[in-house]
């Protein structure tokens, strides 16, 4: 049984991960939630606690902001890692809270969320 902070929310969207100190790779969002984020890049072999940033961007009623969190690696196999967030924004987290479905959300450009 898993324990868990928040529920996940299934996400699909691109984000780009930023491993230090400039290694740049794309992968595909699988769920967020309020604590950490799940994505989906083939062969990314990240160590157990090594630290990222992901960059994303979200459309807002029509304007877009773009978003970079620090994310410390908690899982990682051929094709999935997990990410904690790290000291999130007050922005930040009021965007999570929409994400993961904790408040209606705004519109989401690129990003679909399904339950």
């Amino acid at each position: 049984m898993e324990h868990r902070w928040s529920i996940r929310t299934r996400l699909e969207g691109e984000v780009v991960l930023t491993i230090q100190p400039w290694t740049k790779v794309r992968a595909s969002l699988r769920d967020i939630s309020m604590g950490g984020i799940s994505v989906r890049a083939e062969n990314l072999d990240l160590p157990i606690n090594a630290i990222v940033t992901l960059a994303f961007s979200l459309d807002n009623h029509g304007e877009a902001s773009y978003h970079r969190l620090s994310g410390q690696v908690v899982y990682c196999d051929a094709l999935h890692t997990g990410l904690v967030f790290l000291n999130p924004a007050n922005e930040t987290l009021r965007i999570l809270r929409h994400l993961a479905g904790v408040v209606p959300h705004n519109s989401v450009s690129g990003f679909a969320a399904s339950r």
